[in-house]
């Protein structure tokens, strides 16, 4: 579960490591890299939200069988599903937050 001990000792860890990081020297305030990392981290709560229902939506179209029994196995279509959801989900945010009644609902 994501409450053991493990898993957050090792979270804490991994935050504690990133904020350590030097982040301007590795990544230049003017790059564009800079600015997708930085619009990505400003809908990550809103991509947190709808992910949910994406990956309900792909659960429902025999996703495990795809995932274990796929070409290249899990160890392929795992990052494949993770990275479309992430990106379906930044999507629908900022889709969500262009209609002017929806931006209540799009945090």
């Amino acid at each position: 579960t994501y409450l053991s001990p493990n898993v957050t000792c090792t979270s804490v860890a991994v935050f504690l490591l990133a904020k350590q990081i030097q982040w301007d020297g590795l990544i230049p305030v003017e790059s564009r890299v800079r600015r997708i990392i930085s619009n990505l981290g400003a809908q990550t709560f809103g991509i947190y939200l709808v992910h949910a229902l994406y990956l309900e939506m792909f659960n429902t179209k025999n996703l495990p069988t795809l995932l274990y029994n796929g070409p290249g196995g899990p160890a392929i279509w795992i990052p494949v599903m993770s990275g479309a959801i992430v990106m379906v989900s930044y999507f629908t945010i900022r889709i969500l937050k262009e209609i002017p009644g929806a931006r209540i609902a799009a945090p």
